[in-house]
């Protein structure tokens, strides 16, 4: 059962750690984080490097959302490749737990929000 939220935005892991993956910043452990929706609502990182940030801490959570901000289409991704990208990589690495709300673009590990 879902009881808790926690809400993070704006993170921007391409400027922390010089992208070494084992050094960058993730939630801190909370004794609610089995029942609690973890909301990451934009600006994370680049792309699909995301998933690998997030493989260090999803299992903790009941749910974790994902909402893309701008920054997150920097570099070689538009709106349908960074969403067809992450669908592949979240179903790779089995994370069923994690979803991206998606206006229009429904699909593995996703919902549409309307």
């Amino acid at each position: 059962m879902i009881k808790y939220i926690r809400n993070f935005s704006d993170i921007h892991l391409e400027f922390d750690a010089k992208y070494n993956i084992e050094k960058l910043w993730v939630p801190i452990p909370l004794e609610t984080d089995s029942q609690t929706v973890l909301i990451l609502a934009g600006d994370l990182w680049y792309g699909t490097m995301t998933i690998d940030w997030l493989k260090k801490f999803h299992t903790r959570f009941a749910q974790v959302l994902i909402v893309f901000g701008n920054h997150d289409y920097w570099g070689t991704h538009t709106i349908s490749t960074l969403i067809d990208d992450f669908k592949y990589q979240l179903g790779i690495a089995s994370m069923d737990n994690v979803m991206v709300l998606s206006r229009g673009n429904p699909g593995v590990n996703y919902r549409d929000w309307e």
